[in-house]
């Protein structure tokens, strides 16, 4: 890079909430419930790159969650995936997994910083229109696919 904007891409320095993160167990049924569904088809993420990360981050959530970077609103749309794909009840009418793709919709970096690791803003993306797709936001889902 010629110029340093010393900004990181991400819209808000807030620091998510992790309390409603699931417990290690039901992350790694809602992981794999995804990988089941979706994997004969789709490339969502790199198997053991993705879990060497979610066992690092689950050693110390509170801590890791400073340094997670892009894993983290990777993870969090996985397992809204998951959650869509196993039928968890809805509220009201918040299709399943709402929390955690809304919450890695506002992590994701702005599409300018995502050339940095391409691969896995792929697969981030990809993941993200899958869920906008399986909530019937089709517009929505073909814009995120664009960015690609």
């Amino acid at each position: 890079m010629t110029y340093d904007l010393r900004w990181n891409g991400l819209r808000s320095q807030a620091i998510p909430d992790i309390r409603g993160l699931p417990a290690i167990d039901h992350a790694l049924f809602l992981i794999n419930a995804t990988k089941f569904h979706t994997g004969q088809m789709f490339h969502l993420f790199d198997e053991a790159k993705f879990m060497k990360q979610f066992y690092h981050f689950y050693e110390n959530p509170a801590e890791n969650i400073r340094t997670a970077g892009l894993w983290l609103p990777h993870f969090l749309v996985i397992i809204a995936l998951g959650k869509a794909f196993v039928g968890a009840q809805n509220r009201g009418n918040m299709p399943p997994g709402s929390e955690f793709f809304r919450a890695a919709f506002m992590m994701l970096p702005d599409y300018s910083f995502l050339w940095k690791d391409p691969s896995t803003s792929a697969e981030i993306l990809c993941a993200f229109a899958l869920y906008l797709q399986s909530i019937d936001w089709r517009t929505s889902a073909h814009n995120m696919v664009s960015i690609c």
